[in-house]
């Protein structure tokens, strides 16, 4: 039996919708690349929490005339959402799954910021409080004070204002992490 040409057609545009319309992975990539640039993921951080935070006052703002602005203020939230995941995958496949390590110094510590980290992600997901997004940022500069070195907090204050606290800063353990390996 023969088979048209033609017959393959749709099976090949199904086949191309399918794969197109599945979800892209969003970590680093959970294989033992041995790649790693940590002082990037508090930039793209950084970025998200910027975003986010534009996100929110453009929902306030719109929300005065809920009628007149519903669309965008669905957009508004919608990009704040996935903001907010984006965050969420940073902190949980590129610092819990790969760079956290039991053993490590201040493991305990590092672990116990990043979950509150998750929390105050999921809660900029559901409002518009900017005291969460404030305390969010802080958390990320306690994180980056106790996992990179000092040379990469120096250099990270510098570029960053929101983490120009990290140059006064010294590790609990006083000590730096194996991060930036």
């Amino acid at each position: 039996m023969r088979i048209h040409p033609a017959g393959l057609l749709l099976p090949a545009c199904l086949a191309i919708l399918f794969l197109a319309a599945g979800k892209p992975a969003h970590s680093h990539c959970q294989v033992p690349c041995g790649i790693y640039t940590d002082e990037l993921r508090f930039r793209m951080l950084e970025e998200h929490f910027t975003t986010i935070e534009k996100s929110m006052g453009q929902i306030v703002k719109l929300s005065r005339d809920p009628a007149r602005n519903q669309n965008q203020i669905a957009r508004w939230v919608s990009n704040k959402d996935s903001h907010a995941d984006e965050v969420s995958q940073i902190i949980t496949w590129y610092f819990m799954a790969q760079r956290i390590k039991p053993g490590q110094d201040d493991y305990e510590a590092k672990i116990s910021i990043l979950h509150r980290m998750l929390i105050l992600s999921m809660k900029c997901k559901q409002t518009t409080d900017k005291n969460h997004l404030n305390s969010l940022r802080g958390l990320t500069v306690e994180f980056a004070a106790i996992y990179l070195k000092p040379e990469n907090q120096a250099r990270l204050s510098r570029d960053l204002p929101a983490f120009g606290s990290l140059a006064s800063t010294t590790p609990p353990s006083g000590k730096p992490d194996q991060g930036d390996n």
